[in-house]
């Protein structure tokens, strides 16, 4: 469930069935396949917690806000590192990740646990064998370490550290919590556990997705609440530096915007025949200026494809082209038709999407586009209008936003 929600809430931002469906099939096959090949052993093994009183609901709102915190320093590091050695550090690119390791592997001198995942200090933190002194510290190393990693072009993620962070963080306020109310509160330990998904969410900015992750993490569902309240306050404490998780921060500073790929993929499932207009004025090549100006004067559309005696187009006449000449008295029965149209017409079939459609707008700046059959690329079926697209796109966006 933790890996459907992840798609749903992170990368797509839309829970409607159409989306659903596929990602559950993948995620139910993956699961499966992978209990087969490694069994089905929980990530971490964690004693049964409980929430003491409710009025330690409190206590861990207090630690949202602190996870908030704790998630926004260790993205504004993240990308300072990154920055850092693009901008700062003079080398060719295949030293960089050499350097970063040479740091961390200095930090780890002193502090083996930032090394790797990290999952046997997050299971010590997890069973309350761990000084809060020590978790305090680990979490600067972790955030440092990390940074330097990536940031340098090393390879690592940012799920598991955003875990150990969590854990650390959650064990150290745990630590302090029970030891100035003990008989309210519940040991470091079940602090460390809801922790670890707060930071997670944060990070992640997917709150719903780590309160489930964290349940199948541990199999535990005792904390739930606790969990719950906890993520949705560090995730809205992360947003009020910044509306996007650290995924999104980073294709935004490489130009990249997701959500301009869900309104390309909108524009992609509709056809041109779906919006296209079958009301056609068409031109005679030969017509004489002044009937062209009668004719379209009781015309709805701006552009008018030009035809030979067959029936094919041989050009097209716009409005614009028209105005020009229309008050020259002397054209009026000179000019025909075909002196005044432009040859090259860009076309589409009806089984052309939207999104080609508007490619096709945006480059030639024009407001209607002729139609014609795919076996016969000058025989014009209908016109599409720059505005129908627009509309058509307004109304799937609309029922999108009803299915959620």
């Amino acid at each position: 469930m933790a890996g459907v929600l992840f798609a749903l809430e992170i990368i797509l931002g839309n829970f409607t069935i159409h989306t659903f469906s596929p990602i559950v099939i993948a995620s139910v096959i993956g699961t499966a396949t992978g209990r087969a090949l490694e069994g089905n052993e929980i990530t971490f093994q964690v004693p049964i917690h409980e929430l003491v009183s409710p009025t330690e609901i409190i206590f861990y709102l207090f630690l949202g806000f602190l996870c908030g915190l704790s998630a926004r320093l260790f993205t504004a590091t993240y990308f300072a590192a990154h920055e850092w050695f693009d901008k700062k550090v003079h080398l060719p690119q295949f030293y960089k990740p050499a350097l970063g390791g040479l740091m961390v592997g200095l930090i780890s001198v002193f502090a083996p646990q930032i090394l790797g995942n990290g999952y046997d200090a997050m299971e010590q933190a997890l069973a309350g064998q761990i000084f809060w002194g020590l978790a305090l510290g680990l979490v600067l190393l972790k955030i440092i370490s990390t940074s330097l990693t990536l940031g340098s072009g090393g390879l690592g993620g940012i799920f598991a550290p955003s875990l150990f962070i969590g854990a650390m963080l959650g064990s150290v306020f745990g630590a302090g919590v029970n030891w100035i109310i003990p008989g309210l509160t519940a040991s470091p330990e079940t602090y460390a556990v809801v922790g670890m998904g707060a930071v997670a969410g944060a990070v992640m900015q997917a709150p719903l997705t780590n309160i489930i992750m964290l349940i199948e993490l541990t199999n535990d569902y005792s904390l739930i609440l606790p969990i719950m309240s906890c993520c949705i306050v560090a995730t809205y404490t992360f947003r009020a530096f910044t509306p996007h998780s650290i995924y999104v921060q980073k294709l935004l500073k490489q130009g990249i915007n997701i959500q301009h790929g869900r309104e390309v993929s909108i524009l992609n499932s509709i056809s041109v025949q779906d919006v296209m207009s079958r009301e056609i004025t068409t031109i005679p090549e030969g017509m004489s200026f002044r009937n062209v100006v009668e004719t379209i004067s009781y015309s709805k559309n701006f552009y008018f494809p030009v035809i030979d005696r067959e029936g094919n187009m041989t050009g097209i006449l716009s409005f614009n082209d028209i105005r020009e000449m229309m008050f020259d008295e002397g054209l009026l029965d000179l000019v025909v038709a075909s002196t005044l149209a432009t040859p090259k017409v860009e076309t589409l079939v009806p089984k052309n999407n939207l999104n080609e459609a508007m490619e096709i707008f945006a480059r030639l700046d024009v407001d209607q586009i002729p139609v014609v059959l795919p076996d016969n690329p000058k025989k014009v079926i209908g016109m599409v209008n720059r505005g129908d697209v627009i509309a058509a796109y307004n109304r799937e966006v609309l029922v999108h936003s009803f299915d959620r």
